[in-house]
């Protein structure tokens, strides 16, 4: 989760083996330069081995496949340092106080 992976979740908020991460933006420029602002779709699927016994069905060594999306608004604006990113993110099914706001500098050195 965050914002280098699925926006709308927690910074490190899945552990997984394996992940496969898809976006979707839509961006309107806005000023000159870098700077836009977008909306976004993200995706990821994931798997991780279940060690026999940590569950309670009680099986041997398994994969565990999750899918989560992530849905937002953005902006990346250039600063003195870099870029700064701002976007809001949130699970969707989830109420729009629950959603997470990610902030980002992309530093120009």
């Amino acid at each position: 989760g965050g914002t280098t992976t699925i926006r709308g979740y927690d910074e490190e908020a899945f552990r997984v083996d394996s992940y496969a991460l898809s976006r979707l933006e839509w961006r309107w420029t806005i000023g000159g330069g870098a700077q836009y602002a977008a909306v976004f779709w993200d995706h990821v699927t994931a798997e991780t081995r279940v060690p026999a016994g940590a569950t309670d069905a009680g099986e041997g060594d398994h994969l565990e496949r999750l899918e989560r999306n992530g849905i937002g608004v953005g902006v990346r604006i250039e600063a003195g340092p870099g870029t700064v990113g701002i976007d809001y993110g949130l699970e969707p099914g989830r109420p729009p106080l629950e959603g997470k706001i990610h902030l980002r500098l992309v530093s120009s050195f």
